[in-house]
């Protein structure tokens, strides 16, 4: 931390990073943080931690709705809607003092200390470490799905079977201003609930039994959204550390999920016959092609803005085309 390329006792436990100098490693007032014990008396035993009382496992209100229609022999079409709500998720409080529920850490305890560059959004710094935790539940911040779906389906019959399904959804977060640090808060709010999220989905997948030669054709076409890409920078927030400071590299803030990768597909592909050896003898011959068309989607970029060496740069794409050959043997 001094340059000197060597951590010490005094720089681990006394090192101010405000300031840069060394704080008295024995006072724990020094210390930047700590947990689980009293630090004044390191062999007491005393639980520091504390459980709400009324502490309860999260909630999740659900509603699902189908209609299915048979539109011809074996063939038949289904509308499905789903909404779904997560709320008293769990919720750890700092505690100030071991076992004292009277002083429980709020956003009060943060407050701006500048504008991070290029995003211009703000930074928070911290007043006091809250040592402690105490467990409760959250009574207004939720998250929330919903999804509409149409399904077709055709079963095996005449040699040929089939699935497809189109998805539309919707899944964000609402902190309902419960919440202890505000750093990005604004940028989360009402925004997707992961980077995975997608807002459409759409698979097909069939099998067709070629009339000449015994061969089965089968194959899994997806496609769906691009993953979410979220920029930051990297700003020091005084009282707590390094932190990552999200926001539209315009500066004009946006909102988690505004900004995605592009949407991708894939189609897996299989060729199989079958060899009877007896009545309850067979050997089944198989070509699989996955990523048959070898397409090498991004799947993560550098999202670090002022890395501009690798901002926007691919980090991670498509698992490349794979073809396997394979016998199996049932008896």
């Amino acid at each position: 931390m001094n340059g000197d390329e060597r951590v010490t006792s005094d720089e681990l436990y006394g090192y101010d990073w405000d300031t840069g100098g060394v704080n008295d490693v024995n006072n724990p007032d020094n210390w930047l943080w700590y947990g689980g014990l009293n630090p004044y008396n390191p062999t007491d035993i005393a639980a520091r931690d504390l459980i709400d009382p009324n502490f309860s496992s999260p909630l999740l209100d659900e509603f699902t709705f189908s209609f299915e229609k048979e539109i011809m022999d074996d063939f038949a079409a289904r509308l499905e809607i789903f909404y779904k709500k997560s709320h008293k998720g769990t919720w750890y409080k700092g505690m100030l003092n071991s076992a004292d529920p009277s002083v429980l850490e709020t956003s009060a305890n943060y407050y701006v200390d500048s504008t991070a560059d290029i995003v211009n959004q703000p930074v928070y710094g911290r007043t006091k470490y809250h040592a402690y935790s105490y467990l409760t539940n959250y009574d207004k911040r939720n998250s929330v799905y919903k999804a509409a779906q149409i399904v077709l389906n055709k079963r095996l019959s005449n040699g040929w079977m089939m699935d497809a399904s189109f998805t539309l959804s919707d899944w964000i977060i609402n902190y309902e201003g419960e919440y202890i640090n505000p750093q990005n808060i604004a940028y989360y709010e009402g925004g997707a609930n992961s980077f995975m999220n997608s807002r459409w989905q759409f698979k097909f997948s069939g099998l067709y039994r070629i009339p000449f030669g015994g061969f089965n054709v089968s194959w899994i076409f997806r496609a769906r959204d691009g993953y979410v890409f979220s920029p930051y920078v990297e700003e020091w927030a005084p009282g707590t550390s390094w932190r990552n400071v999200y926001g539209n590299e315009d500066g004009s803030g946006g909102t988690y999920g505004d900004q995605r990768l592009p949407s991708f597909y894939e189609l897996d592909f299989r060729l199989e016959k079958t060899f009877m050896i007896s009545d309850t003898s067979k050997v089944t011959l198989g070509f699989d092609a996955f990523n048959a068309f070898n397409n090498h989607h991004t799947l993560e970029m550098y999202n670090k803005i002022t890395t501009t060496s690798t901002f926007e740069k691919t980090r991670k794409i498509l698992n490349p085309r794979v073809f396997r050959f394979g016998i199996r043997f049932d008896f």
